[in-house]
């Protein structure tokens, strides 16, 4: 049997700095599917990342890339991976 912590246990914890490691193991992760930025005029863009495609999108963005960035698909409440 696991014990499980309750909220107020989880939000007493120190929070670890970006140069500890982190106790335990990681079971999974995955990369964002959506990604919300403005271009070069101010306007929001919320897209959808499809799966394995985030580092590239990260890029044109650090690149300031925004045709790029509009050739991925807008974000819709519709959309899944």
């Amino acid at each position: 049997m696991s014990v499980q912590s309750n909220p107020q246990e989880l939000s007493n914890k120190p929070k670890p700095l970006a140069n500890q490691e982190l106790p335990g193991s990681v079971l999974a992760t995955k990369e964002p599917d959506q990604m919300t930025y403005k271009d070069s005029e101010g306007v929001e863009h919320i897209i959808r990342i499809p799966t394995g495609k985030f580092q590239q999108a990260c890029q044109y963005y650090i690149e300031k890339d925004w045709e790029a960035l509009r050739r991925f698909p807008e974000w819709t409440e519709n959309s899944e991976q």
